[in-house]
C-alpha cells in the first residue's frame, strides 16, 4: 500500500475482493500515474490518469506499486537447468 505516491510514480489500484467482484469499482486491477497527490488533511485521495487516459481520484490506501517488467523487479527470474 503507498501512502505517499510521487507524481509520477506508476501505480495499480486495488480495492478489496468484494467490492472488485460486485462491479462497484470498474477500476480494480488498472495501472496508471500519478498526477495530483495530496500531502496533509483528510480525506487523502489521489488523482491518477489511467492508461487509457481517464483521470480518477482514489483514496491512498488503495494504491499498490505497479511492477512494470522482470528487470524491475526485486526477486531475480528462476533459471531451470
Amino acid at each position: 500500500m503507498l501512502t505517499c505516491p510521487r507524481i509520477g510514480q506508476r501505480v495499480v489500484l486495488h480495492y478489496n475482493q468484494r467490492l472488485a467482484q460486485s462491479g462497484a469499482v470498474p477500476h480494480h486491477g488498472k495501472v496508471g500515474t500519478v498526477v495530483v497527490r495530496t500531502t496533509r488533511g483528510k480525506p487523502r485521495n489521489h488523482g491518477i490518469r489511467l492508461d487509457d487516459g481517464t483521470l480518477v481520484v482514489v483514496p491512498c490506501g488503495n494504491l499498490r506499486p505497479a511492477v512494470e517488467s522482470a528487470e524491475k523487479s526485486r526477486t531475480a527470474p528462476c533459471i531451470t537447468v
